[in-house]
């Protein structure tokens, strides 16, 4: 076996020591692919395929969209910036019917585990999946500090839905079925529902709903009714303030140990007041609509 595969194997196997259940599964489904899988390299970015998954072409197919995606995302972006933990990364894509949720894998590196079915589907979140990449910050929060769901789902889903619209790809419509363009008035539409609406209370503050309520799907193959509103309303707060403040104001949030009390740093103005904006924004896309 070549020497950089067992160096690799080797840094996986003191990973599964220090991780849980799930990052254990994940390092050994890594290495499994690795081994066993098909693999596509191009010059940023390299992706491995469960073995017999997929046709050369998809595979093919795939790679260029996960390596032209990477350097969309970049330029949109900007930097690279001190606070980015991987600046210009080579990242690495696993794609597998033994993934379900697709997700980014930061204590294995800038890795991105898609789910097969959604890659079958020609809607795997792997724009979305990049941004975490990129902006996963070089120092995490620390124990008085705030990472909420709001900022890493919703900005992720705002830059990824812009990269689309400008450079094309696959649009992961999951959450936010109309993208940046209806995402307002989706928002709106889910917190005037009683299932939803408690939701509210978490975007642009700390915190999320509870395990279960994050978790139970409301119908068969379906998210759960918390989760895509947190996602759906996250990614039109993120919007809103970007339009407002700019994108460059935003990105300053991944610097914060506290991203909720950093917006008054970024924006110049404390969070019930940038809510209280946001929320009219709301209701202008609701009267519209």
């Amino acid at each position: 076996m070549p020497r950089i595969c067992l160096a690799i194997l080797t840094s996986l196997a003191g990973l599964l020591q220090a991780q849980g259940p799930f990052g254990s599964r994940d390092a050994r489904l890594i290495r499994d692919l690795k081994e066993n899988g098909e693999v596509q390299r191009r010059a940023r970015s390299t992706v491995w395929f469960e073995a017999g998954a997929l046709p050369e072409s998809e595979r093919k197919e795939l790679a260029d969209l996960v390596e032209s995606g990477l350097q969309h995302l970049e330029k949109f972006l900007g930097g690279p910036y001190r606070w980015q933990k991987w600046r210009r990364p080579n990242v690495e894509y696993f794609v597998s019917g033994r993934i379900g949720v697709s997700r980014m894998m930061a204590d294995l590196g800038p890795v991105v585990l898609l789910s097969l079915a959604r890659v079958k589907s020609k809607d795997a979140p792997y724009l979305h999946e990049t941004v975490h990449v990129l902006t996963t910050p070089l120092v995490e929060p620390g124990s008085g500090g705030s990472d909420p769901m709001w900022r890493e789902e919703g900005f992720a889903s705002f830059v990824a839905d812009e990269v689309v619209t400008r450079s094309g790809g696959w649009r992961f419509a999951y959450m936010s079925h109309g993208g940046n363009v209806t995402v307002h008035r989706e928002c709106a539409g889910l917190l005037a529902d009683g299932q939803t609406s408690a939701v509210d209370e978490y975007i642009g503050n700390g915190g999320q709903p509870r395990g279960r309520d994050l978790w139970a799907r409301g119908a068969p193959g379906g998210v759960a009714p918390a989760r895509r509103t947190m996602y759906v309303c996250g990614q039109s707060y993120v919007k809103f303030l970007v339009d407002r403040y700019g994108l460059k104001s935003v990105l300053r949030l991944f610097a914060e140990p506290d991203a909720v009390q950093g917006q008054r740093r970024a924006f110049g103005k404390p969070v019930h007041q940038l809510r209280q904006e946001w929320h009219a924004v709301l209701t202008k896309a609701q009267k519209e609509s």
